[in-house]
């Protein structure tokens, strides 16, 4: 090979690793983490509450504290609550304080 093809090659390389890295951040960077608790009304940590981002497949189930976190887009609006034996809850996500959220039952 000659070296002007190697070079060619050389900057082909940069560019292409240049470009995922800039694709990474750009996705990263419009990711947030929202984190919280899930009781019932009575106080009680509730494990095993399906939290998830309204209209989309990211979701998470709360640990054995009722504890959760979950990476988001910037845009969601909407975390969905659900639990067996509970009524499903839709809650935008301003509205959380603390990012705490009660389960009513049926």
């Amino acid at each position: 090979m000659n070296k002007k093809k190697i070079t060619r090659i050389r900057g082909f390389r940069y560019a292409l690793c240049l470009f995922f890295g800039l694709l990474f951040l750009t996705s990263h960077a419009q990711q947030k983490t929202i984190t919280g608790k899930v009781t019932d009304q009575s106080g009680q940590q509730l494990p095993g509450v399906t939290v998830v981002v309204k209209g989309t497949t990211i979701g998470t189930v709360t640990n054995t504290d009722g504890a959760f976190s979950l990476s988001i887009p910037q845009n969601a609006e909407t975390l969905q609550f659900s639990f067996v034996g509970m009524r499903t809850q839709d809650v935008p996500i301003g509205n959380l304080s603390n990012h705490g959220r009660r389960i009513h039952r049926y």
